[in-house]
């Protein structure tokens, strides 16, 4: 009796132990081009599905001494410091513009001295008042 995929007993035992014509029912034809295409498609999708999978270049944090990042801020970018804020006792925020060309950063100061790009940008604006809280319903 011969024993298929199919048959509850049937299990990789049975294909080792297969002899001649049995085993060759079961096992698949190999095409060496055809090994080749599914080694080099599988080969190729890991290869871009680790890159897709890796942080972008520029998400990265820039990070250097607090005297370096100003230095290249007010040198390089014309850029002033326009407000300070602590986040935690852990790190200190400051806001930098040009009013020359509108860029702006956003740093962290650590305690150790070392300041962290976390956001830049371009055309900062100045706001000459806060805006209201109140809807203009419940102003009148």
């Amino acid at each position: 009796m011969t024993r298929t995929a199919t048959d509850p007993i049937f299990s990789l035992s049975h294909i080792i132990m297969m002899q001649g014509s049995e085993a060759s029912l079961l096992r698949p034809r190999s095409n060496w081009k055809e090994n080749l295409m599914w080694k080099r498609l599988i080969s190729l999708s890991l290869t871009f599905g680790l890159a897709a999978a890796a942080p972008p270049a520029l998400a990265q944090t820039l990070c250097g001494r607090h005297e370096v990042v100003v230095e290249n801020l007010t040198s390089i970018y014309k850029e002033t410091v326009i407000g300070r804020g602590l986040h935690s006792s852990h790190s200190l925020f400051e806001i930098w513009r040009s009013s020359e060309t509108g860029n702006w950063t956003i740093i962290m100061l650590r305690p150790d001295g070392i300041a962290c790009v976390m956001a830049s940008g371009f055309a900062w604006s100045d706001e000459s008042a806060a805006p209201s809280l109140l809807n203009s319903d419940e102003q009148s």
